[in-house]
């Protein structure tokens, strides 16, 4: 299995079409993007996820392929601003595995080490990220990857009829 990563360049429209469809997945939209309103999710827009994209200073976005097919992707914000903890060089992630049948063979593993090698290569000292109380998988894996819990947001995301609790985790570099 090779597992590689390739950076999204902010003219490729293609890419972002494939993360959109990955994003608005039924069986993983939830897990991934946040619903801050009563009722279901929007639907995410290629053209508003691309021209997010082009405006972002301090993003890194990369599709992860797993021999030679575009599977997923994952990404590094140097300057994100809803940080828990806003600490002085400190990263904030994110990944999605949106092509089902490769999720569980260590893609999502291989890619978490990738983006700390990045983290590391940016002179980052520590990477944050978010996952809702409802997503155990991803709080497993999480700690797994050496990530610790450092706070929770109280009704931060609505789920199922009910709101929910964001859980950051930090893991220092």
């Amino acid at each position: 299995m090779g597992v590689t990563f390739e950076k999204v360049r902010e003219t490729d429209r293609v890419d972002f079409e494939l993360i959109t469809k990955w994003d608005n997945d039924e069986a993983i939209k939830y897990l991934i993007r946040p619903n801050f309103y009563e009722g279901e999710i929007e639907e995410a827009s290629a053209l508003e996820l691309f021209e997010n994209f082009q405006k972002s200073d301090g993003k890194y976005l990369y599709m992860i392929l797993l021999d030679g097919e575009k599977v997923g992707y994952v990404s590094l914000d140097s300057k994100f601003p809803m940080l828990y903890q806003k600490q002085h060089q400190t990263g904030w992630i994110s990944i999605c595995i949106g092509e089902a049948d490769y999720r569980h063979l260590g893609v999502g593993q291989a890619a978490m080490l990738f983006i700390e090698q990045l983290g590391k290569a940016l002179r980052l000292e520590r990477l944050e990220l978010g996952v809702f109380e409802y997503n155990e998988k991803a709080i497993a894996f999480y700690d797994k990857m050496g990530y610790q819990e450092i706070g929770r947001i109280d009704d931060f995301v609505y789920y199922q009829g009910a709101w929910h609790k964001d859980i950051r985790m930090e893991k220092w570099l």
